[in-house]
């Protein structure tokens, strides 16, 4: 027997309000008028949030609404929390470097200078990358990850 919604998902309506479209493109927005604000330097690493207009969630007292406070804390895309954090010329940077490596890859591919292992380095580092375009990378975590692949490579 099935146990009813509201016990396998006592918390949907919370997470809705996060995880939905409009929620990842209104942060959007915010992190372009951000980076408008301060062009050249941001507000600063890790405080997108406390810049935002309307501060989401106060006081995060359980696990659900501290998950909760993670995920709206963040526009959930790399390239907004660059702009919004360390301005447009950390964006360009990040950019560049991204085109570098790409152009680097591609080319390395192409004339077969890499093993299979190098190959799937390769392709978890831009799956990574690709991950942080619609996902939060707070921590360290993915940091160690996207450095790591890429000394690896």
């Amino acid at each position: 027997r099935r146990p009813p919604r509201s016990t396998l998902f006592p918390y949907t309506t919370l997470f809705r309000s996060v995880e939905t479209i409009s929620f990842r493109i209104r942060n959007l927005f915010y992190s372009f008028d951000l980076g408008i604000k301060s062009p050249i330097t941001g507000v600063g690493l890790g405080n997108y949030y406390t810049n935002l207009p309307i501060q989401k969630i106060n006081n995060p007292s359980d696990d659900v609404s501290s998950q909760l406070a993670v995920a709206s804390q963040n526009p959930h895309n790399i390239f907004a929390q660059i702009l919004a954090e360390t301005g447009f010329l950390s964006l360009f940077f990040y950019i560049f470097m991204l085109c570098y490596f790409l152009i680097s890859d591609i080319k390395n591919i192409r004339l077969k200078k890499f093993n299979d292992y190098s190959k799937a380095f390769i392709i978890s580092f831009w799956t990574l990358f690709i991950y942080s375009l619609f996902n939060p990378v707070l921590g360290l975590t993915y940091n160690m990850l996207f450095w790591m692949l890429r000394a690896l490579i």
